[in-house]
């Protein structure tokens, strides 16, 4: 039987390491990860390999020759441009044959039963089945959307915090009938999740999932290298490889290879790894690390780090958890090395040096994560620095125009600089906005045709980075992770000639006003309160209302501190919320003839109640695709409080509107809907427990799992802190207060 191994990337996440040989070739306890793949393949009848590669191609030429040791035939192909996943596996057409093929990733540790996986995919005879894993923390990997019988319904690459409904992931192990190989096309990129998989959903015979419960971990960073190879040590991956030495005292588990050199008085352990080639002199302590062929003197202290080969500690030196020391580097006696540093390969530090920060590359010293409102949060200095924002500028190959704004301080006025910065040497045009809100830069994005606009505000140490793209909309997952990206490696900068000097656009607080002002009509004789919102007073004033203290019998407005939600209280003095006044314009708006409106996926149900009460269907942002995104561009006050205040004093005022005269009676038109939230922390992992509710259940899945049921309608949105967020909502909030009960204690039932 043949197989493909797909060992061609450059492993960038994994850097240091990666640096000096490909991914493929790091040595778990000992035996290079690639040559575990190929024992687990031979030992389940794939004797037929051919391993597609890219970088550093020779290593694993020279290491595996013609595969006879291992039992196995091996043809290689070096790719000289990237083909994607599945056109590398196009690329390979003549030696699959017509044949059904496996593939695999040569970077993960897997010990998956492929015999069973083989069984499943010829019983279901689809054209295409890929291995799943349930893995707690998904948010890393693409997810797979399956049926109780296997069959794939749809797929989530490198979800948002809320779209985490299921646990199974895409390991990148799939069979391939001839006829998938067939859809790749022959020339051009192509990938399985992105391209050919989705090609396959809802067609005949089918694409499905097989759920693998053995151990599989997507060897990706130095800590996911750390965490397999003490997965080894448990006993919770199983390897083969020699015993480990049973003259070397040691805390278990450990491994000690039988070419490792240990000293008397080393003290090893707990989960230590001393691979082949290490010697470690006597007084040193070595637990919870990787040594992999360095050489570690008398006395020094090495604790959650990994040691790669060729590495030299000076005699005292103390290293802390997780530094990554790469291939070659010297480090003098008596040095410190504190938490968390790097060290590219053939680097070395003189003898009593202090690091603090990591030595030539990359400073991972915030993970960059995007939650659930497409929003970064960080503190200044310490997480969101200029240098990380200098990277950031830089990222997204495809931009030409860029332009940030800030407000709340200084620190947020240097970082928008620097995000400018690196903008411009990437050689694109950039712009510094004044625009004191995320709702006036919003506006300038799609004013000004801006391909990525941030703005930064500041609350003392606090920041929050809101990005748009160039409709003014927050921007979209795939372009999250560009950014996201950005923090983990170095910007390219364009030449000196290409660079360009950043511009300065002014006024766009007064032009935001008047926009908003344009889409309302006359306001004479109008009067109405603002208590929030300078540019709100400005654009009343435009259209000639009347600002007035608040009392009794008047309308009061107040614009969030973004500027992008509004609240306000009626003539009665009742408060009314962002999502009520989202309900209100719907109603206003349908009975003047102004539909379809688009609403954000988030808005109230009670909403589709109004809509089909005036015989208009309602589009949702992302759920109704790209009609409901060219509705949503053109009815900006569904997004921006300033337009939606003056939208709403549109239909107050207007002798046209069906509500003209007071908030208060366009209020009372609204259906009765009331909503309840809770939340609760789980153990067992989110995607599990939304999986088997929506397996039981059925449900809505655009952002967290929508159910809907005789008592109401609820969302169960997952956050990045274990949680799992309750919203539900029902006519009355005794039914939404018993929903939000019930599907609280449902899920504390599953997590059990």
């Amino acid at each position: 039987m043949k197989a493909i191994i797909l060992a061609g990337g450059e492993g960038s996440r994994l850097r240091p390491l990666s640096l000096a040989r490909p991914k493929p070739m790091l040595r778990l306890l000992g035996v290079p990860m690639l040559e575990h793949l190929v024992r687990l393949l031979a030992g389940h009848g794939y004797t037929e390999l051919c391993l597609t590669l890219g970088y550093l191609p020779e290593p694993i030429r020279t290491h595996f020759g013609d595969g006879s040791e291992w039992g196995v035939s091996m043809e290689y192909r070096v790719e000289k441009l990237p083909l994607g996943t599945a056109g590398s596996v196009g690329a390979c057409r003549d030696f699959v044959g017509g044949d059904e093929v496996l593939v695999i990733s040569g970077d993960a540790a897997c010990c998956a039963d492929l015999s069973a996986f083989r069984r499943f995919h010829r019983e279901k005879g689809g054209a295409a089945t890929l291995l799943a894993h349930p893995c707690r923390d998904a948010l890393e990997y693409g997810l797979v959307l399956a049926d109780p019988d296997g069959r794939v319904r749809g797929f989530i690459e490198k979800p948002s915090p809320d779209r985490v409904y299921t646990d199974l992931v895409n390991t990148g192990i799939y069979l391939l009938a001839p006829e998938a190989v067939d859809r790749i096309p022959r020339e051009g990129s192509w990938d399985f999740a992105s391209d050919l998989f989705p090609s396959l959903l809802g067609q005949e015979p089918g694409l499905y999932a097989w759920e693998s419960g053995e151990y599989w971990n997507d060897i990706g960073t130095a800590e996911a290298y750390l965490r397999t190879s003490f997965d080894a040590l448990d006993g919770r991956l199983s390897l083969t490889v020699p015993p480990s030495r049973p003259d070397v005292p040691c805390i278990p588990p450990c491994w000690v290879s039988p070419m490792a050199s240990v000293a008397k008085g080393a003290r090893i352990g707990p989960y230590a790894v001393i691979g082949p080639g290490s010697r470690l002199g006597p007084g040193c302590r070595v637990d919870h690390s990787v040594v992999d062929g360095a050489a570690v003197a008398a006395c020094c202290r090495v604790t959650g780090s990994i040691l790669a080969q060729g590495v030299f500690l000076g005699e005292g030196t103390e290293v802390r958890e997780g530094c990554v020391l790469a291939d070659g580097v010297t480090v003098g006696a008596g040095s410190f090395l504190q938490a968390g540093v790097k060290i590219w390969p053939g680097k070395a530090l003189a003898e009593g040096s202090t690091l603090t920060r990591s030595l030539v590359g990359e400073r991972v010293q915030f993970r960059l994560r995007f939650d659930r409102d497409a929003r970064l949060r960080g503190r200044a200095g310490s997480e969101l620095t200029p240098d990380l924002l200098l990277r950031m500028g830089s990222a997204g190959a495809a931009l030409r125009r860029c332009a940030s704004a800030s407000g709340g301080g200084d620190y947020a006025a240097l970082l928008a600089m620097a995000f400018l910065t690196g903008s411009a040497s990437a050689g694109r045009e950039a712009f510094l906005l004044d625009s004191p809100d995320p709702a006036s830069s919003a506006w300038a994005a799609a004013q000004y045709d801006l391909d990525l606009t941030l703005f930064i505000r500041q609350d003392g140490e606090r920041l929050t980075l809101y990005f748009f793209d160039r409709a003014g909309l927050p921007l979209p997952r795939s372009r999250q992770r560009e950014l996201e990206a950005a923090g983990d490696r170095e910007g390219a900068g364009a030449l000196p000639q290409d660079c360009v000097k950043p511009r300065r656009i002014l006024g766009t607080e007064e032009a935001h006003a008047a926009a908003a002002a344009a889409g309302c009509g006359p306001l004479q004789g109008f009067r109405a309160a603002v208590t929030g919102g300078q540019s709100l007073v400005r654009a009343i004033r435009f259209r000639q209302g009347e600002i007035v203290p608040a009392e009794a019998g008047i309308p009061v407005f107040r614009l969030s501190v973004d500027g992008l939600t509004l609240e306000a209280t009626d003539e009665e003095g009742r408060s009314w919320s962002w999502d009520k006044l989202l309900c209100a314009l719907l109603r206003a708006e349908l009975r003047g003839g102004r539909g379809p409106l688009c609403l954000p996926y988030t808005a109230p149900e009670a909403a589709e109640a109004i809509a089909a009460q005036e015989g208009e269907r309602l589009l949702r942002l992302v759920r109704d695709g790209q009609e409901a995104a060219e509705v949503w561009r053109q009815r900006p006050y569904v997004r921006d409080g300033l337009f939606l205040a003056l939208r709403l004093c549109h239909w107050l005022h207007s002798a046209r509107s069906p509500f003209q005269g007071r908030l208060a009676d366009l209020m009372d038109s609204l259906p009765p809907y009331e909503t309840r939230e809770t939340e609760l922390q789980v153990r067992s992992g989110s995607g599990r427990l939304l999986r088997a509710l929506r397996q039981e259940y059925g449900g809505e899945t655009v952002s967290g799992l929508k159910l809907r049921t005789d008592k109401g309608c609820a969302t169960i949105s997952p956050d990045t802190l274990g949680r799992l967020r309750i919203r539900a909502e029902s006519s009355a909030m005794e039914a939404a207060g018993e929903l939000c009960a019930e599907l609280r204690d449902k899920l504390r039932e599953l997590d059990a």
